[in-house]
């Protein structure tokens, strides 16, 4: 409700920019729905969408699945807007999700403002050249501190020649677990160390069980019982 009053005082022209983008998206969104994953038509397909996207703000980003093997159309799809991480461009991913049409006027499409988090972070995985990067080498540890938690993480084979591709990779899992709006808004600093022999020995905790054991420290930090 927030956001769609926001929408009604921005300048006339920045929300044209908005509702030029979704008559657009309207009338191409068949496109899309009906993509498949890896088809040849895909990358035109991005990147039309990308230079889209552009025209409302510079920085947006956007996810959609692709699935392979199945009927596309058959369920509706998330259409997830993003901000790639970067919290000034939140407002306009906000803004942007709140002039989307309404459901009965963009059939097959659920929009979504920000990545979501993954529903299931079991056997969860990034490749980067010859090493992988899996839900067992990620580990962690929880500090609140004032209105956010600190984290600390653990990960297995980090050395200081370790290629800065990794480590963004673990900032990339953290993201899969708790979301991107959450990460920017509750989580506070975040240091990479290697991962010690015995983990659990040392009070750490597996990343699977982050979504949960974060939730619960946030609660707490928060309960003004």
């Amino acid at each position: 409700m927030l956001d769609r009053l926001v929408s009604l005082f921005l300048p006339k022209a920045e929300a044209h920019r908005e509702q030029k983008f979704w008559e657009w998206f309207t009338a191409n969104e068949a496109r899309y729905r009906t993509l498949q994953a890896g088809a040849p038509e895909q990358d035109a397909l991005f990147n039309e969408l990308t230079r889209r996207l552009y025209r409302v703000q510079k920085g947006l980003q956007f996810a959609f699945d692709t699935p392979n093997g199945e009927d596309p159309s058959a369920a509706p799809r998330e259409f997830v807007l993003s901000a790639d991480g970067n919290r000034a461009l939140f407002p306009a991913v906000q803004r942007l999700a709140a002039a989307a049409p309404p459901p009965e006027a963009l059939p097959g499409w659920k929009v979504v403002a920000f990545r979501p988090r993954m529903r299931s972070l079991d056997g969860v995985a990034l490749q980067f050249g010859e090493m992988r990067v899996g839900a067992d080498d990620l580990w962690l540890h929880l500090r609140p501190r004032g209105d956010t938690i600190d984290i600390d993480l653990y990960l297995r084979g980090l050395t200081e020649g370790t290629d800065r591709q990794i480590q963004m990779a673990c900032l990339l899992l953290l993201d899969y677990a708790l979301g991107e709006y959450d990460v920017e808004t509750k989580v506070g600093a975040l240091d990479i160390h290697p991962l010690p022999d015995d983990p659990s020995a040392a009070g750490l905790t597996p990343y699977p069980r982050l979504p949960e054991e974060f939730d619960a420290r946030f609660a707490l930090l928060h309960d003004t019982r």
